[in-house]
């Protein structure tokens, strides 16, 4: 993917989580795009999934009369 196919997709990122600082510094978009995983374009979506998946397997214990506050 060129770079600036690279820092469209951390521009789409940064929007859909409502941020609109800029990135303009190749090495800093390369940086993000090895962290969002933009070489695949699924990866999000398959965090995400693994993500709902992890949490869906978590418990919570109270003991008897303690409470959520």
């Amino acid at each position: 993917m060129s770079d600036d196919g690279l820092a469209g997709r951390v521009e789409a990122e940064l929007r859909a989580q409502g941020l609109i600082r800029p990135v303009a510094d190749p090495d800093v978009i390369r940086r993000i795009v090895g962290l969002l995983g933009a070489e695949d374009p699924n990866a999000r979506e398959k965090r995400l999934a693994e993500a709902r998946d992890e949490l869906a397997n978590l418990e919570v214990r109270l003991r008897l009369g303690e409470g959520l506050s």
